[in-house]
């Protein structure tokens, strides 16, 4: 999947939107075009069914998906930051919030 951020943190995704199948393991990576902001870490923020938030790390412009952060099928809430860290940290860019889908296992 790619996922676009603009600018303003607008965000444009592709039809169907899949995150990953339930108990992939680093098998699945996603492009993640945004804008460059010096000095900036870049990070998603997913906030799934239960309340959970994990941060996942975005570095050269990809997301890795563990089987930790597909390990429920469902609708999860997703959020790209970019950060600068001086003395404390600042969200430089927030974008909208978006959702994205984790399927069922391929193997059921």
């Amino acid at each position: 999947m790619i996922i676009k951020i603009s600018e303003n943190g607008r965000v444009t995704l592709p039809a169907g939107n899949v995150l990953g199948y339930v108990g992939e393991h680093m098998l699945r990576v996603h492009k993640v075009i945004h804008p460059q902001v010096e000095n900036a870490m870049y990070t998603m923020v997913l906030v799934y069914d239960d309340d959970t938030e994990m941060t996942v790390n975005i570095n050269d412009g990809e997301m890795v998906m563990t089987s930790g952060l597909l390990s429920a099928e469902g609708v999860v809430k997703a959020q790209f930051r970019a950060t600068r860290n001086a003395g404390s940290v600042v969200h430089v860019l927030k974008s909208e919030v978006f959702t994205v889908k984790i399927m069922p296992s391929a193997d059921v």
